[in-house]
């Protein structure tokens, strides 16, 4: 029989010539460590998951932190049932080092309440108000840490997330920044771009709405910050020309707005405002751009060390400019390191095991 990894392999270069794209590097005749599946040259693939979007936000916390060791300073905790609060966590999270985890409106699941034991945090932030949040849900949960539990709470998702990138990257912050990355609050897929790049380089991100005037929270936020660069991740569809004019104004030097139509192409594209050179990745983050469960905790996945940027795929095969930029031999992220290793959140129903196969759209 054909070892996997040489199966595997061919299945990239076929689908990458297929494509036009420049072919994997070769792999070395070693098997794949672990029992985990080889994708390209000596990239293996380690799936995180769960049975539901709770238990993956669990098991990316276990992942990142052992249960033995020392406790997180905090947890935040957001609602699994919307995504606009968990994405704006992300980066606050990354930079922290600590965990993110998911609850409903009501109730404390069963996997976050397991992981919440184990991690025993010295405090816990809760992500938006009662109608994300309830106080009862609230009270369930100091019971997992000895300090406190508070709330960042804005009147809508983008005071909330202006109210946490304030603590965390605001004025007179050690951390302040001078990036600021943007993307449309209405749209989990190019957030959750955003989100995982602004981990990735310990930014801080916001949300805006699609249309309109710009939110009060965020202007007065970005007048105070006045970031060097202001990077939009979206199309004229997602942000309006009429925001990105209003943003452009607190701008110190540069607003930039990756609006390429494909979702994939911008994702890509997002990595090469500030270029990343494959020697300093040896990780990189799938999971689906279809829907958002999955993808909350990769935003936080992607900060830590040793950080790796974020990927979307539409669930059944890799978009051949993903492709390029993962495997390709001189601009791949994963080449021939044989400590390279694709993440992939979310069960096979999410991202199927073509991805792990390397299947190219």
């Amino acid at each position: 029989m054909v070892p996997r990894k040489h199966v595997l392999r061919a299945v990239i270069a076929a689908g990458m010539l297929a494509a036009g794209l420049v072919p994997a590097v070769a792999a070395a005749d070693t098997p794949a460590p672990d029992g985990r599946a080889q994708v390209a040259a000596s990239t293996f693939v380690s799936r995180i998951s769960g049975p539901d979007r709770y238990s993956t936000a669990a098991s990316i916390s276990a992942f990142l932190f052992d249960p033995g060791a020392s406790r997180p300073s905090a947890v935040y905790v957001a609602t699994g049932e919307n995504y606009a609060d968990a994405i704006a966590a992300g980066p606050a999270a990354a930079n922290d080092r600590v965990p993110l985890l998911l609850v409903t409106k009501n109730s404390v699941p069963q996997a976050t309440r397991e992981a919440l034991a184990s991690l025993r945090p010295q405090e816990i932030r809760a992500l938006g108000g009662t109608a994300a949040i309830a106080d009862s849900v609230l009270a369930e949960l100091g019971v997992y840490t000895d300090g406190i539990v508070y709330r960042y709470n804005g009147a809508d998702r983008y005071e909330t997330a202006v109210i946490l990138m304030q603590d965390q990257f605001g004025p007179g912050e050690e951390n302040a920044n001078d990036t600021m990355w943007i993307a449309a609050g209405n749209d989990f897929a190019d957030a959750m771009i955003a989100g995982g790049i602004a981990s990735f380089w310990n930014d801080p991100m916001l949300l805006v709405p699609p249309d309109g005037p710009l939110p009060g929270s965020v202007a007065s936020f970005l007048d105070a910050l006045r970031p060097v660069d202001i990077i939009i991740v979206g199309s004229t569809a997602q942000v309006s020309p009429a925001i990105e004019a209003q943003l452009r104004g607190f701008a110190a030097e540069r607003l930039i707005r990756i609006g390429d139509p494909d979702l994939y192409t911008r994702n890509v594209a997002a990595y090469d405002v500030y270029p990343v050179g494959p020697s300093s990745v040896s990780n990189a983050i799938i999971t689906t751009g279809l829907n958002w469960p999955d993808g909350l905790g990769g935003t936080v996945l992607a900060g830590f060390p040793p950080r790796g940027p974020l990927f979307l795929v539409p669930g059944t095969c890799i978009p051949p400019v993903v492709a390029v930029r993962l495997f390709a031999e001189g601009i791949g992220y994963l080449s021939e390191n044989p400590n390279d290793i694709l993440y992939i959140l979310g069960g096979p129903a999410a991202v199927s095991p073509a991805v792990e196969q390397g299947a190219i759209c």
